[in-house]
């Protein structure tokens, strides 16, 4: 094995030759001549491209290999079924391994000959996946969560073991460090304080079509509760006699028809070739020690942890920028509307909950909150005591008799997408989240927001700028860069939905996100005002229009049962109290 130059960090290098001769009598059996390059940034050195061979004597690093406990002298191939259990070095040193170019790279090296164990396994793989399994890159580290005596327990997983099984409704879990250089053994407990995020696999899947009507008015709602049918399949649908290939575009079915299988919107259209996507397993926050302002792009600030207020006063952009900049080696992103759906399909099929994610009605907007109560009724403007009106209550509010963190015995998975602490939480209540779903203008083009003063801050259309507040701006027609507009993202990254002056007509959904699927819709009084639900859980249902072009989703925590992973609302894409956002990795 061959030491390759390590990657230059700066220009400054020292070169050292090792040569070594032996002879016999009647031949030269070996001569070894080996260079090579190391560089210092910060006293981190890094081994990249190569391997330092273990016959050296005269080394800085020296890399040993193991595969399912057994010496190696080589790599294991890319993309096999081996993956990185643990790496452990000595003399102070730590490491982690980049997988994108299949190598080690050592931090903190302050002595020479340092040594390096890289173990390989096996890795576990869920059959019922189909090749979908999870994609674990290099800052994203497996775990298991148990409660153990009230509190969740985070381990790093062993790869080799069947630390996830969908079929049990237990899904893969992995948490992203505050400082990425630490290191864990498989089995080692994960302190809270050390994550600095969690996040959930959701698997690419198919899912057989329910429901096509169109709905371009009100009707009667009625129970359509059903379990949503999924299978998981590494190749996307096409057009044939039992499935149909995913239109992924506002008001179009392509070839598709109730009963039909179709490879979900989440996982097609620039995901092609992606086994899945992580999700921020609760609404992110904010962190405060790092950045003192909401409505800035700051992605060092983001943390996806429970038991933290929500980040809300964002505009869009800026929210889409900051989870863009995240962790980019990662693909990272602002939640779409159509991935929205895919959890929320996931949830209610025979792999999830397949019941109603009840409300996090924590009204400081904690993150993994679960209200104690399952509310009966919908938005009444006021906290209703389920003890006392139980066929009518709607609890609401910060004390813990009517509120509980997600580790409480007593609610414990109520409010996460598979009924256990391994799913989604937030889906329900907490704040509405902004998704990247909007309209496009009268000309297709991408909307900015309502007028000058209510927009996401991206570059584009201002849908009715009649009504700015600002008289001056009531002409002004596009959000510019000259007024600090930001460059609207990659097509990929939002779901573009056909224009409308109004919210009724939920055919321009996308086959997919959890919206016009839902119905039919009605109007429907709860004591404080008509609120437009649907057919599924009764969750509120508006569709996006002129004067409100933004998708949120979720409800807030005084919405009852109009809260809800099926609830669909209208924004303007600028900051508001109850409105968070969620992080999404594609590796």
């Amino acid at each position: 094995m061959e030491l390759n130059p390590f990657k230059a960090k700066n220009k400054k290098k020292q070169v050292f030759v090792i040569a070594s001769f032996l002879f016999t009598i009647s031949l030269i059996i070996v001569v070894i001549i080996q260079s090579y390059a190391l560089y210092e940034v910060q006293k981190e050195y890094d081994v990249i491209e190569g391997n330092v061979p273990s016959h050296m004597d005269n080394f800085d690093v020296k890399v040993a290999l193991t595969i399912d406990g057994a010496p190696s002298t080589t790599l294991p191939e890319k993309g096999n079924d081996k993956t990185v259990d643990s790496i452990v070095c000595d003399k102070g040193a730590t490491a982690s391994w980049d997988y994108n170019k299949w190598d080690i790279i050592v931090h903190n090296v302050k002595k020479t000959k340092t040594k390096c164990q890289v173990n390989f396994v096996t890795k576990y793989t869920d059959s019922v996946l189909n090749g979908n399994d999870p994609v674990l890159a290099e800052s994203l580290i497996p775990v298991t969560i148990e409660n153990q005596n009230g509190e969740n327990v985070v381990k790093k997983a062993s790869q080799k073991d069947a630390w996830y099984s969908y079929q049990d409704k237990q899904w893969a879990n992995a948490v992203i460090l505050v400082d990425e250089n630490e290191t864990y053994k498989a089995g080692d407990v994960i302190s809270e304080d050390k994550i600095e995020s969690y996040f959930v696999w959701i698997p690419k899947f198919d899912y057989q079509i329910f429901n096509i009507t169109d709905y371009p008015d009100l009707g009667t709602v009625a129970n359509q509760v059903e379990t949503i049918q999924i299978r998981f399949n590494s190749n996307s649908t096409t057009d044939t006699d039992s499935e149909c290939k995913s239109p992924n575009k506002s008001g179009d079915i392509g070839t598709c028809s109730v009963g039909k299988w179709m490879t979900h919107p989440a996982f097609v259209d620039g995901f092609e070739g992606k086994k899945g996507m992580w999700v921020g397993k609760f609404e992110t926050s904010r962190n405060t020690s790092v950045s003192s302002k909401e409505n800035e792009i700051n992605a060092d600030a983001i943390q996806i942890k429970p038991n933290l207020i929500c980040w809300r006063n964002i505009q869009q952009a800026h929210a889409f920028y900051s989870t863009y900049y995240y962790k980019r080696e990662l693909d990272s992103h602002m939640m779409k509307n159509t991935e929205w759906g895919a959890v929320a399909y996931l949830s209610q099929s025979q792999y999830g909950k397949n019941s109603e994610v009840r409300i996090n009605n924590n009204a400081s907007y904690l993150t993994g909150y679960a209200a104690l109560h399952k509310p009966t009724t919908g938005y009444v403007g006021a906290s209703v005591s389920c003890t006392t009106t139980p066929a009518a209550c709607n609890e609401y509010g910060t004390d813990s008799s009517i509120t509980k963190p997600w580790n409480d015995e007593e609610t414990l998975g109520l409010a996460s997408t598979t009924g256990n602490v391994t799913g989604v939480y937030d889906m329900a209540g907490g704040a509405f989240e902004y998704v990247m779903g909007v309209m496009m203008d009268e000309q297709g083009m991408f909307a900015s927001g309502r007028h000058s003063t209510e927009n996401s801050n991206f570059i584009g259309t201002l849908t009715h700028p009649q009504e700015d507040t600002n008289e001056s701006n009531r002409t002004k027609t596009t959000w510019t860069r000259a007024d600090g507009g930001l460059s609207s993202p990659e097509n990929k990254y939002f779901d573009l939905y056909n224009y409308s002056i109004t919210d009724i007509y939920f055919e321009r959904r996308i086959l997919g996100d959890a919206t016009g699927e839902m119905g039919p819709f009605q109007n429907k009084n709860y004591g404080s005002g008509d609120r437009r639900v649907g057919s599924w859980y009764e969750n509120e249902s508006r569709f996006i229009h002129r004067d409100a072009p933004w998708f949120v989703r979720g409800g807030r925590p005084d919405y009852g049962i109009g809260s809800g992973i099926f609830t669909f609302r209208i924004a303007n894409g600028t900051i508001a109290i109850d409105v968070s956002f969620r992080v999404v990795l594609s590796p």
